[in-house]
């Protein structure tokens, strides 16, 4: 642990890490789709990627590494995507 830090920002930091479990954000999406770099993407691989991310989550993709997407969080995730970023599922 950080020295620097107070002994009690340490605890509460601590805690914080254990609250979080098992991910930091609710839905296992990368925010990288919402970066400069993603948009910057030569063409090629941009499109190659959002194609993937469309057969993940239309269900297409049924690799064991992609088991923990429920059907409704598949579909939760693709409301997401729609309503914030939609050219990557079109």
């Amino acid at each position: 642990m950080n020295t620097i830090l107070p002994a009690r920002s340490q605890i509460i930091l601590l805690r914080f890490l254990a609250a979080m479990r098992t991910r930091m954000f609710k839905y296992p999406l990368s925010y990288l789709i919402y970066s400069e770099a993603f948009d910057a993407l030569q063409p090629v691989l941009r499109n190659e990627v959002c194609q993937q991310l469309r057969q993940i989550l239309d269900g297409e993709n049924q690799a064991s590494e992609y088991s923990h997407l429920t059907n409704d969080l598949r579909q939760q995730i693709r409301e997401i995507v729609l309503a914030t970023k939609p050219d990557i599922l079109q």
